[in-house]
């Protein structure tokens, strides 16, 4: 029962990934500009702190590595956002299921989800999700290893015990390089030599050396991101746990919700990652929902700092830049980390 929900889950997440066309701007809505941080505040929201959100009343984690397992570091920094994002659609006071499983014949590893206790909810994982990549990143210094521990994160809450488990660990059943692309058309090129890796990084970076750029989103080729690189560079970490934060915004908010903002801080407090709507017509009302403030921050990690585009992620980026996000011809945010 267990392989079934997870291959099941495994499936929907693929369908969530791509590649399918589900978000639309909503009628807008009046919001207040009355916050300093996240704008539009839910009413059962934990944020008291707008700059930082709050986890769980009596939330803790502890974490376990395993050395003697390895795993390629760019590659769980690429999916481990793309899979709290994905989980990130639940509101955070939703009930999680049994099992939630990432697993796929591109990756060569694993990220599952196991409740200990059926109480665990949607917003515990997210913020499991966060802590654990919180910890992956305290050993990378100011750069990012190419090689990690695989890593277990156990859940807590104080009036629960145990609640929950986090395991990234090697896929037993590697599989070919592919990724973000539609059902059918996954690319099955094999996983890079060290030589033809460094080949290609080298033309990637002669590639990606413009400043300024577009990324499509693949799941809703309506919403396009422009961006701009200034320049300054930025660790690893940083901008990791930045993106990694966000979520733990997103997941207050149902995905319709109009009047998106936050800002982001990363686990060391030192990159701060921005992202708010834009007005229609000046002082009109505010357009960006949370739903596209999750895909834009998705198709952001994915395509602009990881440089993923269906395959390994040749030559991320670790840049502060600005963006800003169109919908169909209309602007309907900004943004910036830094």
């Amino acid at each position: 029962m267990a392989l079934v929900l997870e291959l099941l889950f495994a499936v929907l997440l693929l369908l969530h990934l791509g590649l399918v066309s589900a978000f639309s701007i909503s009628i807008p809505q009046p919001i207040p500009n009355s916050y300093n941080g996240s704008k539009s505040i839910s009413a059962h929201s934990n944020s008291l702190s707008l700059y930082f959100p709050i986890p769980p009343t009596g939330f803790r984690v502890t974490h376990h590595r395993y050395p003697a397992l390895l795993l390629t570091t760019a590659e769980i920094y690429l999916w481990l956002f793309t899979f709290q994002s994905a989980l990130a659609t639940h509101h955070a006071r939703e009930l999680s299921i049994h099992i939630l499983f990432f697993g796929l014949p591109i990756f060569s590893a694993t990220i599952q989800v196991i409740a200990a206790d059926p109480l665990l909810t949607y917003g515990e994982v997210i913020w499991g999700l966060y802590e654990t990549g919180a910890e992956i990143s305290r050993s990378g210094g100011h750069g990012m290893p190419d090689r990690m521990p695989a890593i277990g994160t156990s859940m807590y809450m104080s009036t629960l015990g145990l609640v929950g488990f986090i395991s990234i660990k090697p896929n037993p059943v590697p599989g070919t390089w592919g990724g973000l692309l539609p059902a059918g058309n996954m690319s099955q090129e094999k996983t890079p030599s060290t030589a033809s890796e460094k080949r290609s990084r080298k033309a990637a970076s002669r590639v990606r050396a413009w400043a300024a750029g577009d990324a499509r989103s693949t799941e809703d080729p309506d919403l396009v991101l422009h961006y701009h690189f200034d320049g300054r560079k930025l660790a690893p970490r940083q901008m990791m746990t930045a993106f990694l934060r966000t979520m733990t915004f997103c997941s207050e908010h149902h995905d319709d919700e109009l009047g998106a903002e936050m800002v982001a801080f990363s686990a060391d407090g030192f990159v701060r990652l921005r992202l708010e709507g834009v007005q229609a017509g000046g002082p009109g009302p505010y357009l960006l929902s949370w739903g596209m403030a999750r895909l834009a921050l998705r198709t952001l990690w994915a395509q602009v700092v990881m440089g993923f585009h269906g395959r390994y992620p040749v030559n991320p980026r670790w840049e502060a830049f600005s963006f800003f996000l169109e919908y169909r011809g209309v602007m309907i945010g900004e943004g910036y980390i830094g």
